[in-house]
C-alpha cells in the first residue's frame, strides 16, 4: 500500500519511524516535503494572492477534520505552511 493511501491513525502502538525510514517514505509524497529539526513533516506553497491562500487552508482544514489529524498551517499573503506529525507517537 501507497503512503498516501494510508489512513492516519495514531495509535500508541506504533513506534516512532527511524530516521532512515522516515526519509524513504518521505520520497513518496514529492517533492516539496522535508522533515525539519524536530520530525515533523512541512511544506510550504506559495500562492498568487491571499485569497488564493485562505482557500487552500480551508480545503486542508476540510481534510483534516475528517482525518481527525489536524496540521498547523501558517497562513499569509501568497503562501501557506503546513507542518504536521503525531502528537502520541
Amino acid at each position: 500500500m501507497k503512503l498516501e493511501d494510508k489512513k492516519c491513525n495514531d495509535g500508541g502502538s506504533v513506534p516512532p519511524l527511524k530516521a532512515l525510514r522516515a526519509k524513504k517514505l518521505l520520497k513518496e509524497l514529492g517533492q516539496g516535503w522535508k522533515l525539519n529539526g524536530r520530525g515533523h513533516l512541512v511544506r510550504f506553497y506559495t500562492f498568487k494572492d491571499f485569497a488564493q491562500s485562505l482557500a487552500f487552508a480551508n480545503k486542508v482544514g476540510a481534510v483534516a477534520q475528517a482525518e481527525g489529524h489536524h496540521p498547523d498551517l501558517y497562513l499569509a499573503w501568497g503562501k501557506c505552511k503546513m507542518e504536521i506529525w503525531s502528537h502520541r507517537i
